[in-house]
């Protein structure tokens, strides 16, 4: 029973760790959110000021300065919201931590650096680490013995006593033969107790009963770990391949976009609209980018909370 409660005990850790782990990265991915939205106002000032200073000299636009302004206003409403994201993961991860912590930053990293195992490995390293289907496997034992100690109610257990005893006794002797005399001696005895009713035949009953349904659990459980560990395994590898594919896609178009936008803008063949879209596409892909990384990261705790362990060794959290 202390080996079962303590199996169940890792098991709610276990768990608690795995909403850490999500909570914390959560942060992380929020954290780079608000990085790259002010990357894009800097961009955007920069733009900005440079327009400014055309206008004041005569050579540019007043819409092209008023444009870049509205932007860079839509950038700053977008840094608010995304501000707003650190702080609820900020909380959620605080809520982990002793009471009056307080977390204003994380460090970590989201891409995962490691290729999911077989299958067959994963379920084979489940059924040795997870806690929960530990006791279960304990609790077959438990019920084991609890059988064993019940069938031992049919053998008669004879009970043995000794010790000294006091007692008066009439006098065999002497002018006064019905006066009572205080002796000393020792007491021995042996009872055996005659089993009529209960034989143990009930409990015996009871936890082969229990041991059947501990089978069936387990059983159960078993499979349960086994489609828990295939679904995590194939959402991970649909939102690597996502990711994959989204990054070559960037790495084969995104440089050359953005060199042609440079160029067509200050050679005059585009105007300030196709130069700030430029800006805001570089910036949604990055942002894509971000979120499918996250979507992988959290993918990959969800594995490793189906399998019981951790399938690398990075620093956690």
């Amino acid at each position: 029973m202390v080996s079962v409660a303590d199996a169940n005990r890792e098991a709610a850790l276990w768990s608690l760790r795995s909403d850490l782990r999500i909570a914390f990265y959560r942060m992380v991915a929020a954290q780079e959110r608000a990085r790259l939205v002010t990357s894009g106002i800097d961009q955007v000032q920069q733009l900005a000021q440079v327009l400014r200073r055309r206008e004041e000299e005569g050579e540019g636009s007043r819409y092209d300065r008023l444009r870049s302004e509205r932007e860079l206003a839509e950038l700053r409403t977008d840094l608010t919201a995304a501000r707003s994201l650190v702080a609820a993961a900020a909380a959620r991860v605080a809520a982990f931590l002793p009471e009056g912590a307080e977390v204003h930053e994380v460090r970590g990293e989201l891409p995962v650096t490691i290729a999911s195992p077989a299958l067959e490995n994963l379920v084979r390293r489940a059924q040795a680490a997870r806690a929960d289907y530990l006791a279960e496997q304990k609790n077959l034992t438990r019920y084991q013995l609890e059988e064993q100690a019940a069938r031992r109610l049919r053998i008669p257990e004879p009970q043995v006593a000794g010790g000294v005893k006091r007692a008066d006794v009439v006098a065999a002797a002497g002018p006064n033969f019905v006066s009572n005399e205080a002796k000393t001696g020792f007491a021995f005895t042996v009872s055996v107790p005659l089993l009529v009713f209960n034989k143990g035949q009930y409990e015996v009953a009871r936890y082969r009963a229990e041991q059947e349904q501990a089978s069936a659990r387990t059983a159960l459980l078993a499979r349960q770990i086994q489609a828990e560990i295939m679904g995590a395994r194939d959402v991970l590898a649909i939102r690597q391949d996502a990711l994959a594919a989204y990054v070559r896609e960037m790495e084969s178009t995104g440089n050359e976009l953005t060199r042609i936008t440079d160029v067509a803008y200050q050679e005059g063949e585009i105007g300030i609209l196709e130069l700030l879209d430029s800006f805001r596409v570089n910036r949604a892909s990055s942002l894509r980018r971000l979120d499918l990384e996250a979507s992988v990261k959290e993918a990959f705790i969800e594995l490793e909370r189906a399998v019981g362990e951790e399938l690398s060794k990075e620093v956690r959290p």
